[in-house]
């Protein structure tokens, strides 16, 4: 935030006095162009100023007609408004309609469209998105806070997996998790944020690993919403269920971005020919419970196969 603060000031501050030593008319809008350039990142900066460029043509066309037409008057501005903001939400740039309405300002002021005007405004929105591209130039780097956030929620992920190994030990719920998984939900959605706002500060290299990490480990988070279902009833398939406590225990431990998902694959493969050759359940109750650990381990498969494809795309 401090940092922000400074650059937007310095930029105001540098558009403003480049403008006065120009001889500029109105050299106070120069920094005001500053300051509504200078955007979170280097991609959202390049596309507004490209916006603000085109638009403020078309500002200074429609200027020359409304105002030479119908004079210099205030209500005039109305009309200019009318016909110019339709316009550009028409073009999805109505991010030009502040900085032009402060052109057709000026045009009023001058009492007059000429070029001398018109360059005096070329050269007020040069200076200031010239002045914002330079210093957006620099954006501190977000990957270390990234690595951190990557690390945070792989340390609840792991904590909430072997919290379910336990469970499962104990054959029903034994703690409660759902706290814990309330609070992390938004803090992947966050860190996905911040990782697309990393990728938008970087013009010349495709740096999406980070925004696909966090989209997987939210998509694995939904699923650990549905093994955690599984935990609302008590267990009596003992031989079953400590073989996938010790999976789910092992697959919490390798929990990393780094991790090779192929062999907890082909564990669960194993796992899953020894469960299917177990006696038939023979009540209800049985059929129930092998029914949902059933289910559990197919969840585990989904969860592991989200990093599979990840894994894939990236190491």
């Amino acid at each position: 935030m401090l940092y922000r603060v400074i650059k937007m000031t310095l930029g105001v501050l540098v558009g403003i006095y480049i403008a006065i030593l120009l001889n500029l008319s109105f050299p106070l809008s120069a920094g005001i162009i500053v300051m509504l350039s200078l955007l979170d990142t280097k991609k959202q900066t390049f596309s507004v100023a490209w916006k603000r460029i085109y638009t403020a043509g078309i500002g200074f066309v429609l200027s020359a007609v409304i105002f030479n037409w119908f004079g210099f008057e205030p209500w005039v501005l109305g009309l200019f408004l009318l016909a110019f903001v339709p316009i550009s939400l028409k073009l999805n740039a109505a991010e030009g309609v502040v900085m032009n309405t402060v052109i057709a300002t000026h045009f009023m002021s001058f009492q007059s469209i000429t070029l001398v005007n018109i360059i005096n405004e070329l050269a007020l929105l040069g200076i200031g998105i010239g002045v914002a591209i330079v210093l957006n130039l620099h954006m501190p780097s977000l990957e270390n806070e990234l690595k951190e956030k990557q690390s945070e929620v792989e340390k609840h992920m792991k904590h909430i997996l072997m919290q379910m190994s336990f469970n499962l030990k104990n054959l029903c719920l034994v703690e409660d998790t759902s706290e814990e998984m309330a609070q992390l939900e938004p803090f992947i959605k966050d860190s996905k944020v911040l990782a697309l706002k990393h990728v938008n500060n970087l013009l010349l290299v495709d740096h999406q690993i980070y925004v696909d990490y966090f989209q997987m480990r939210l998509d694995q988070f939904y699923w650990m919403l549905y093994m955690q279902k599984h935990f609302k009833n008590c267990f009596i398939t003992q031989t079953e269920a400590e073989m996938l406590s010790e999976f789910t225990e092992h697959m919490a431990e390798m929990l990393s971005v780094e991790n090779d998902p192929k062999p907890l694959l082909d564990e669960l493969a194993r796992i899953r020919a020894l469960i299917v050759k177990q006696p038939i359940p023979t009540t209800q109750l049985e059929f129930e419970n092998y029914s949902a650990l059933y289910q559990y381990m197919n969840d585990l498969e989904t969860f592991i196969l989200l990093k599979l494809e990840f894994s894939k795309k990236y190491l």
